[in-house]
């Protein structure tokens, strides 16, 4: 819900910034995930390579989402 609510403020020009914190929670969630479950044909996009220490852009990375996105 964290990452759709990220989509959904940059498809309505609104503040995307995400809570520190729900970040670190979420990539302790997805970083579970095996590779399999990320890339074509699945639900998630293939994640993006960074090396940020922000925990919004690791998780946008980590969840195929590209931080610099605006409508």
């Amino acid at each position: 819900m964290l990452i759709h609510g990220w989509d959904v403020a940059i498809a309505t020009g609104q503040d995307p910034t995400l809570d520190p914190e729900l970040c670190l929670a979420a990539i302790a969630v997805i970083g579970k995930y095996p590779p399999s479950f990320w890339g074509t044909g699945r639900f998630f996009a293939p994640r993006i390579d960074t090396t940020s220490t922000d925990p919004q852009l690791r998780l946008l990375a980590h969840s195929g989402r590209d931080p610099n996105l605006r409508v």
